[in-house]
């Protein structure tokens, strides 16, 4: 795709770039909570720490832009603009006006366009931005955190109420652990054990994740810490945090998260090296990974950095150099969980939302991010359950809540401290406000919000195989694991718009998005789809009214797909397998249609492709084995060598098979 945008001088320090890309919708450009399909919209270039209600702000731009039809364009920077997309449906085309800052060169970015079918350009960004990343398995499960948790007791009283509701976590996180002042060491007195903590966290099949941001704290004089002192003393000596244009330490506005505190800068490879040696010894105590929150920090557009950058462009950059240290510092085999980013967000797995309220407003405004984040290069990416903060959501908030992050990177729940930012709107009833199914089921009154978090946790364990399956592939193709429609169906024009339902690998998506609804119209794309809770076939290309009811989300499997599970014996969705992730209790697959084929690995050393057709069905290894068993769920007779029917005394209306491979 050949193309030279126009350039046009606004003033001595900015140009608008001009360039025009075929197709209806726009889509792209970071991680945006307002709106998917760009169109319309005049979409600022700036990390924002905002707290709720992000609405046209992002923690994550990105300066990249995809129609349906299959065009595509980078402007290579990380310089704030402001970008303006304009449609003209006669011509079936797109204009992209950026308004940006030239370079210290005087001149303009470059951009850089691509063509080819959707996924294949979303693709070819992602090559040119960074190699993505697998996250370990277990960082693909069940997370649970609050940040009332500031104490090895409490932490320890959480996991065993867990346990003792057969709540199938693999991830814990605690924010609220350090010293609240170097980030670095244990608050002393309140983790009396943490070697011993983490052992017995891991002996139940659970993996600790720390939090942190990379400030240099300024403390008040009525707290005052030594160590801390002495630590940012010698930080700015040696010139190891972030400078004004006149040399003296950067700090963060009086009016900001941290205020007054000073910035790592991570492009002095000492300073890295200082940082890191500090938090070495929690890697050797056996951390699985850190949170590594904030970075949206730089506000001074004229801050110096040691390797010559300004402020202009590392207001976008620095937080996703601070991930990339991260992820060079822990390796492969831990996780980073990280809210701020930019172009080659990929290369540091994964993302999540960031901070909302618990509202259903906010819950459709984390879907929309996610998507708009998927397209544009994040491969794994979730939210916070029914919100982070404020009161606490309404039981069917949660509900829906937990059931949608189910298809997501990582079902995971958070909330904010004991009363919250919003902590004069909470009543006395409120001031453990942990999104816990337990504890939500006791605030609200409803016990039942126990059995969904529990069921949905174990679905959740169930859908491991499939999720991890999906997650390779979507390292291998380079495309999301939660995907907009459009992806998948670009010559659809109907699934253009749709900003609420979505693709996770097979499966399509439906959340339930209004209060109290137990059901809601669902587009399904050119096809035949079969209801995953029913079995029914549907007929696609059209809008139908779907009928949930309460305890699940419009979920349906497209045909010719399948569904790997692990299923306990009863091969009942929901079955309580635990949360080992080393073995299978009956590896599952669910069969979309009468013919078919579904490829499959894990980490087990399993690889092979089962295809499926007129009953028979037929298996061989590629880039593994074949498990000695497999199980089937088909609404078509199977027969053929190994295959016997099995008795299912409770699970979904399918016929269910034993193969013996």
């Amino acid at each position: 795709m050949n193309q030279t945008p126009r350039i046009q001088q606004v003033d001595g320090n900015r140009v608008r770039l001009t360039f025009g890309l075929e197709g209806r919708s726009v889509f792209g450009t970071g991680e945006r909570f307002d709106a998917v399909v760009r169109n319309g919209h005049r979409t600022a270039f700036q990390t924002v720490d905002q707290f709720t209600g992000q609405g046209a702000s992002t923690y994550l731009p990105v300066p990249f832009f995809l129609t349906e039809a299959g065009q595509g364009a980078w402007i290579e920077t990380d310089r704030t603009m402001q970008v303006e997309i304009l449609h003209d449906p006669d011509a079936v085309r797109c204009t992209v006006v950026a308004t940006v800052d030239l370079g210290s060169d005087g001149q303009p970015p470059a951009v850089r366009f691509y063509a080819g079918t959707p996924s294949e350009v979303l693709a070819s960004f992602v090559r040119d931005t960074g190699a993505p990343v697998l996250p370990p398995k277990w960082s693909l499960g069940v997370w649970m955190s609050a940040n009332r948790w500031n104490s090895q007791e409490i932490v320890e009283t959480e996991v065993a109420r867990a346990r003792d509701a057969g709540y199938p976590a693999t991830v814990v996180v605690i924010e609220a652990w350090s010293d609240e002042s170097t980030f670095h060491e244990w608050n002393p007195g309140v983790w009396p054990d943490p070697a011993g903590m983490t052992d017995a966290l891991h002996q139940e099949g659970l993996h600790l994740v720390l939090w942190q941001i990379p400030i240099l704290k300024k403390l008040d004089a009525e707290h005052p810490d030594a160590r801390c002192e002495e630590e940012n003393a010698f930080a700015a000596e040696r010139g190891y945090v972030v400078r004004t244009a006149d040399g003296e330490p950067f700090r963060i506005p009086s009016d900001r998260w941290f205020a007054r505190s000073m910035l790592l800068d991570f492009t002095n490879p000492e300073a890295a090296a200082w940082w890191f040696d500090k938090r070495r010894h929690l890697l050797e105590l056996g951390v699985d990974g850190f949170k590594t929150d904030g970075g949206e920090m730089v506000y001074d557009p004229d801050a110096r950095f040691f390797d010559g950058s300004r402020g202009t462009t590392m207001r976008n950059r620095y937080p996703a150099l601070y991930t990339k240290r991260y992820a060079d510092f822990i390796g492969p085999d831990r996780i980073l969980f990280s809210r701020a980013g930019s172009t080659g967000a990929q290369t540091s797995p994964m993302h999540w939302a960031g901070d909302q309220l618990s509202t259903f407003e906010e819950f459709r405004s984390a879907l929309r991010a996610g998507l708009s984040a998927g397209l544009s290069g994040v491969l794994f990416w979730t939210f916070d359950v029914a919100g982070f903060t404020g009161p606490l959501p309404s039981a069917d908030l949660y509900r829906r809540g937990t059931q949608a992050a189910v298809y997501t990177s990582a079902l995971q729940w958070h909330s904010d401290m004991p009363r919250g930012q919003y902590g004069a709107t909470l009543s006395d009833a409120e001031k453990i406000n942990d999104r816990s199914p337990w504890n939500m089921a006791e605030a609200t009154g409803d016990p039942g919000l126990l059995e969904v978090g529990v069921t949905q946790a174990r679905w959740r364990m169930n859908l491991m195989p499939h999720v991890y399956n999906e997650a390779s592939v979507s390292l291998e193709q380079r495309l999301p694991l939660m995907r907009h429609l459009m992806l998948d169906d670009p010559d659809d024009a109907a699934c253009l718009g749709i900003e609420d339902q979505f693709r996770f690998g097979s499966l399509l998506v439906a959340p339930i998005l209004e209060e109290n609804a137990t059901g809601r119209s669902v587009y399904l794309p050119t096809g035949i789809w079969t209801d995953l809770w029913t079995g029914e076939k549907l007929e696609g290309g059209r809008r139908i009214d779907a009928d949930s009811g309460r305890e699940r989300i419009p979920v349906y499997l497209r045909d010719g797909s399948a569904l790997p599970l692990n299923l306990d014996g009863t091969l009942a969705f929901g079955s309580d397998v635990g949360n080992r992730l080393d073995t299978y209790d009956h590896l599952t697959f669910v069969l979309g249609g009468a013919s078919g084929t579904c490829g499959f690995r894990d980490d087990l050393g399993n690889g092979f492709r089962l295809d499926w057709a007129g009953g028979t069905v037929r298996i061989r290894a590629t880039t593994g084995a074949v498990p000695p068993t497999l199980f089937l769920l088909s609404r078509q007779p199977l027969s053929g060598v190994g295959i016997s029917t099995v008795a299912v005394v409770q699970g979904p209306p399918y016929r269910a098979y034993r193969l013996d491979t």
